[in-house]
């Protein structure tokens, strides 16, 4: 008896726990990419946000022909960076001091013109040994991009050297900031050979003014040329956009609601003013539920101006990503007019990768209630892979127009399942404690019938 139970209860406990399949998901999507490859990227289409039941849109899997989940990665979309831009060459003067000096403790008068560029260095202390160059300060004021590598040459160099430097920013010529500590540079030669090491990584940042030290100058060696190297520009993943209309005024048209009807990983915020020449100041609010608290995701001074035929309107909204379902605007006065703003969202599409294991045709499925996440070893495996590699090895998919699977009835919650295990656990000690009851019950029984009359 209690092994039926067992096995009935353990068959159970399998069937909540069985891989979900096709028709476990509400809508589906063939996909469609060149054969040969292994691993097949493409950019999730706009209704699997819609139809998603998960902020994580762990309700998504790809099946093969026989109804196999096969390996996937959902991944934020990479910006691109243009090419590497060429060195430019940086305007640099002399820090002297005492050759026992350090150049973090000279005494300096620094000018500059109207635009910050350094135009006279001049030590204001009076060394009583002979001065050498202890440093240099180097004008990065006219480039407006980070700073990511420190090109050097120089003269003076009779024999080898390897020497450590260190290079400090500031953007006022007051106040420092250590950016590299102990770099190398070298010039060595042996057998008619040289070595030269002249590049220092700065790490990506901007600064107006670099002060490199030099304990070069007490051996003569004297700096002749300095060339910094911007980063490249990035560049932002494209976004989607969504523009809805109010659903809901309250308060006279101070008050707006918005229903997105999906889980948007919104990111960008953006007001379309209907009317020329308006003006207004707003809040921005969200929430996942209709029954939760607004959260504020953002404000600002909205408009748009037409002046003499030129459009002057207000930059989009940055906030940080969320997937919240519904949103609130609150208007201050009155400079929207009569016309109810259209509230824009955008966000960075982002990108399937999955492995192409079993046959074709593949399908992607969405819209599942109840479907647990997947793991995304994909996903490691792409970072493991250097970028030229990652991109060999990945290959483009096209998806085609949504079909229906399950049907909505899946995107509907089921009820919670039965704890089988726990059922069966305690069901398994309620039934070993009625065991021994019953067995101490028998014992006593018979002691009883073992007495004699009258004891």
């Amino acid at each position: 008896m209690v092994g039926t139970m067992l096995t009935a209860l353990t068959a159970g406990a399998a069937h909540a726990d069985a891989p979900p399949r096709p028709d476990d998901f509400a809508y589906g999507r063939a996909l469609h990419f060149a054969p040969g490859g292994a691993i097949y990227r493409l950019a999730l289409p706009d209704d699997v946000y819609r139809h998603a039941t998960r902020d994580d849109l762990g309700d998504l899997r790809v099946f093969n022909a026989a109804g196999e989940a096969v390996p996937h990665a959902l991944r934020a979309p990479a910006g691109a960076e243009d090419p590497v831009p060429a060195a430019e060459s940086l305007p640099f003067f002399e820090l002297r001091g005492a050759a026992a000096g350090r150049a973090e403790s000279l005494s300096l008068s620094i000018t500059t013109d109207p635009r910050g560029a350094i135009i006279g260095v001049r030590n204001t202390d009076a060394p009583d040994a002979p001065a050498v160059v202890q440093a240099y300060v180097l004008d990065a004021s006219r480039l407006e991009r980070l700073l990511r590598e420190l090109s050097l040459h120089w003269a003076g160099a009779r024999d080898g050297f390897v020497a450590q430097l260190n290079v400090d920013a500031s953007d006022d010529l007051n106040r420092w900031q250590r950016w590299v500590t102990n770099a190398g540079i070298a010039e060595l030669r042996q057998a008619g050979h040289t070595l030269t090491r002249h590049t220092l990584e700065l790490g990506d940042r901007q600064a107006k003014y670099l002060r490199l030290s030099w304990p070069l100058g007490a051996r003569g060696v004297t700096l002749t040329a300095a060339a910094a190297r911007p980063a490249p520009a990035r560049r932002e993943p494209p976004r989607r956009w969504l523009t809805l209309d109010a659903t809901g005024v309250e308060h006279n048209g101070g008050v707006l609601h918005y229903d997105t009807r999906g889980r948007y990983p919104v990111d960008r915020i953006d007001l379309a003013l209907p009317e020329p020449n308006s003006v207004i100041q707003a809040m921005l609010y969200s929430r996942a539920g209709e029954q939760d608290d607004w959260r504020r995701r953002g404000q600002g001074i909205f408009y748009r101006l037409d002046a003499q035929g030129t459009a002057l309107q207000h930059r989009v909204l940055s906030i940080a990503g969320v997937t919240d379902r519904y949103w609130q605007l609150r208007i201050a006065g009155d400079g929207a007019g009569d016309a109810q703003p259209q509230l824009k969202l955008g966000w960075p599409a982002g990108e399937l990768h999955f492995v192409a294991r079993g046959e074709p045709p593949f399908t992607l499925a969405y819209g599942g209630a109840g479907v647990a996440a997947a793991a995304q070893p994909v996903d490691g495996l792409l970072r493991g892979l250097e970028r030229h590699e990652a991109e060999a090895a990945v290959a483009p998919a096209e998806a085609a127009a949504r079909r229906v699977l399950g049907g909505e009835g899946r995107l509907i919650p089921a009820r919670a399942p039965l704890p089988w295990r726990r059922i069966a656990f305690w069901g398994v000690l309620v039934l070993g404690v009625l065991v021994l009851a019953w067995m101490a019950f028998g014992l006593y029984r018979d002691l009883n019938r073992a007495r004699p009359n009258g004891d």
